[in-house]
């Protein structure tokens, strides 16, 4: 389950390649101080494939709560739901089921409303 090094890695990328990008030299040429090059307009253009990366890797963590809660002994979602499933208690699975897909659909929700803020060029389709 590597959810948080695909998310590091794409960011540590998306950063990089935004350095090398013409108006980064631009604002260094302006006299920008680097924290506002680096808040003002690289991290701006490297978060949204990071968010993208991090919404597409959201149902990954919530199934993998599962396999954690067992290993752990925690008592939470993930145990619930393994306990319902082996007990064959179907209303317990509708509804974990149900609350995951509105888990899963509100994040990506909340994952394009900030990625729409961030990227503008995303509201255009770009």
């Amino acid at each position: 389950f590597d959810v948080i090094a695909d998310v590091a890695r794409q960011l540590r990328s998306s950063l990089v390649g935004a350095y090398q990008e013409n108006y980064v030299t631009g604002a260094v040429v302006r006299g920008l101080s680097p924290r506002r090059i680096f808040f003002g307009h690289v991290l701006r253009n490297g978060l949204g494939p990071t968010l993208a990366t991090l919404g597409q890797k959201f149902p990954a963590l919530v199934g993998a709560s599962v396999v954690t809660e067992w290993i752990f002994g925690l008592q939470g979602f993930g145990r619930f739901a393994n306990d319902s499933a082996q007990a064959g208690d179907v209303p317990a699975v509708q509804g974990v089921l149900v609350v995951s897909i509105a888990l899963v659909v509100s994040f990506n929700l909340i994952i394009n409303l900030v990625l729409a803020r961030v990227m503008p060029a995303s509201q255009r389709g770009v």
